[in-house]
């Protein structure tokens, strides 16, 4: 399918479904956290917990989350962690083997990014990829619908704006919760504030 970018280059991409869905089989999950569930007559079962038990326990039932918040935590971060993984494979294979684009004879290319401080790969599979992100794809959007057009769907542009927005969305709290620690951690270290040890740890000074 020709597909044209946001920087105005015309690719084609090829659909290859297939082969997406055995790189998400071999990209290790992390286990979901379980509870222990007493059924009639007393016997027990491991029940894992859903996203939605985890959120009320959250908000309703405090002891039972205190129980269960630790191993949750972890685990949520494991779950982004192989989540970042696949993306990271799944459009690695897209710029491999979906993308279908010609490298310019001529180096100019090159010549640019370097006077930009960018080195351009030398081993050509990673020159391809490099001269993808660099010169072909012109942000989030086009790697959604090519991507999107890769795992032999196609996608409305309502859908991609919704997904657009989704994304950016959640970068933007991630930034947010970051800057927030960040902030919280300099005002525990100005206040003085008190460690496990029970010691308070002064202000610095110049």
């Amino acid at each position: 399918m020709e597909y044209t970018t946001e920087r105005g280059v015309t690719v084609n991409v090829m659909p290859i479904p297939l082969l997406l869905d055995e790189i998400r089989k071999a990209t290790p999950t992390p286990a979901q956290p379980t509870y222990t569930e007493t059924l009639a007559g007393g016997a027990k079962q491991e029940v894992k917990i859903s996203d939605a038990e985890a959120l009320v326990w959250q908000e309703k039932d405090p002891e039972t989350w205190k129980e269960h918040a630790e191993k949750w935590a972890t685990f949520e971060q494991e779950r982004d962690a192989a989540q970042s993984l696949l993306n990271e494979r799944i459009w690695k294979a897209v710029m491999k083997r979906a993308i279908v684009v010609d490298l310019p004879k001529d180096d100019d290319w090159i010549a640019e990014q370097a006077e930009l401080g960018i080195t351009v790969p030398e081993n050509p599979r990673e020159r391809r990829i490099h001269y993808i992100r660099t010169e072909v794809v012109g942000g989030l959007k086009d790697s959604i619908k090519m991507t999107a057009i890769a795992n032999g769907a196609d996608i409305t542009e309502e859908a991609l704006s919704l997904m657009e927005s989704s994304f950016r969305n959640n970068l933007a709290r991630e930034i947010l919760e970051g800057l927030t620690d960040k902030a919280r951690a300099l005002a525990d270290r100005l206040t003085g504030s008190t460690d496990e040890g029970g010691e308070g740890m002064a202000p610095e000074t110049e």
